[in-house]
């Protein structure tokens, strides 16, 4: 069972009062997990975001930079606006991926992640929503004429050059975003030197990917890394899934 709790919180910004959930339990009927250590959930689970929104000026906040209050028994969720996270920007509707990615990385340029561990998150937000276009790819053209869905085809083929013009803005902001997210990354453990080992493959530093995987001992059997070796040997740099 799915429980959340109720909490007042004051923007650090405009000292706007509003309400928010905290997710406390949850229930998971399944899972798909992949190589750069994103978790689909079904059903789908909001967890408490790092950042949030201001519902009055819009601006964000570190959540753990907020300082929650319980519901009051006399002030009713009619009272305060809710707060709001990323996917509640207006920026969120068209190729919402691509956006959100964008505005992590400038909240980044703005000096928002404030210290190295801040900046991780973001760039680990960064990194899972741009491998969103190869996690969950939309059918091409020749399969939807093949399967009778002219009218998605023909909009697909109508926006081509839209769409090309998207995949070079994503592919280049992913390559800055990995390049620095290896740099500033720094494993403690041999999970994390799997996970370093996977940024390196999709950086398409096969050899540095491989070499990383040979210094790790305990974690030989799993199917993770028995995917991101096998994917590192073939030269593949895409995201995978892993169950």
């Amino acid at each position: 069972m799915t429980t959340f709790r109720t909490q007042i919180l004051t923007c650090n910004h405009c000292e706007h009062r509003m309400f928010t959930y905290e997710l406390g339990s949850y229930h998971v009927h399944s899972s798909e997990v992949y190589t750069d250590g994103y978790i689909d959930y079904n059903p789908p689970i909001s967890f408490n975001p790092h950042v949030l929104i201001c519902s009055n000026c819009l601006m964000p906040m570190w959540r753990e930079d907020v300082k929650f209050e319980d519901m009051d028994n006399n002030i009713s969720e009619d009272e305060l606006d809710q707060s709001k996270d990323v996917f509640d920007l207006e920026l969120s509707k068209l190729n919402y991926d691509y956006n959100i990615a964008k505005y992590y990385s400038e909240l980044i340029k703005d000096g928002f992640a404030n210290t190295v561990s801040r900046e991780i998150t973001l760039r680990m937000e960064i990194w899972h929503l741009l491998n969103n276009n190869y996690r969950f790819a939309h059918p091409n053209i020749l399969t939807l004429v093949i399967h009778g869905n002219f009218k998605r085809a023909v909009h697909l083929y109508k926006n081509l050059n839209q769409n090309k013009l998207e995949d070079r803005l994503t592919a280049d902001l992913f390559k800055k975003n990995i390049i620095r997210l290896i740099d500033i990354f720094k494993p403690e453990d041999e999970e994390e030197k799997l996970l370093l080992a996977e940024m390196y493959r999709e950086n398409r530093n096969y050899q540095k990917s491989r070499v990383l995987l040979k210094e790790i001992k305990h974690l030989t059997k799993t199917r993770a890394y028995r995917v991101i070796n096998s994917a590192a040997k073939r030269r593949k740099s895409r995201v995978i899934k892993v169950n």
